[in-house]
C-alpha cells in the first residue's frame, strides 16, 4: 500500500507575505481571502485525484509556522490555515497530517523556537526547509495519519 501525499500552501503564503511587503496589519488583513483560495485550489487538485485514483489513500500534510520573532502574529493564521486544509481534506477523503502541533509546540516560546531550529534549518542556513530530524518528525506525522499502523 502506497499513499499519496500532497503537500502545498507555503508559495501561496510566501506571495502574501511578499505581496504585502512583510507589513503584519496587510498580511492579517488578506489572510482569509488567501486561505480560501487555498482552499479551493486544493479541493480542485484532490478533486482530480479522486477521478483517477477513486480508492487511493491520500494524505494532505499542513504547515508548520516559521516566523521566527513573530510566532505570536503568525501562529493564529497557520491554525487557521491548517483548519482550512484538514475540512478540504475530510470533504475528499483524504486524511489530514499536522505537523503544527510538533514544529510549533504552544504555550513555551523557548520550546517552539527550540522546536523550530531542531527541525527547520531555519536557525542555521536561513532556511525554511525540514532538517534530518525535521524529515524524521514529518515522516511519523504522516505514518501517523495514515493509520497504517493498524495494518500491523
Amino acid at each position: 500500500m502506497s499513499p499519496i501525499t500532497l503537500t502545498l500552501a507555503s508559495n501561496d503564503v510566501r506571495q502574501l507575505i511578499t505581496a504585502c511587503g512583510g507589513e503584519f496589519a496587510c498580511i492579517k488583513a488578506n489572510a482569509p481571502a488567501a486561505i480560501a483560495s487555498i482552499g479551493a485550489n486544493l479541493s480542485d487538485i484532490l478533486g482530480r485525484l479522486r477521478a483517477e485514483a477513486p480508492e487511493a489513500d491520500i494524505i494532505v500534510t499542513g504547515m508548520w509556522s516559521s516566523f521566527i520573532g513573530a510566532f505570536d502574529f503568525a501562529d493564529p493564521m497557520i491554525m487557521g490555515l491548517n483548519a482550512e486544509i484538514s475540512r478540504v481534506a475530510s470533504r475528499h477523503r483524504a486524511r489530514f497530517a499536522d505537523p503544527f502541533p510538533v514544529f510549533n509546540p504552544q504555550g513555551d516560546p523557548d520550546a517552539e523556537l527550540a522546536a523550530i531550529c531542531a527541525y527547520l534549518r531555519l536557525c542555521t542556513d536561513g532556511d525554511s526547509h525540514p532538517t534530518a530530524a525535521g524529515h524524521a518528525a514529518l515522516a511519523e506525522i504522516v505514518f501517523a495519519a495514515s493509520d497504517y499502523a493498524r495494518l500491523r
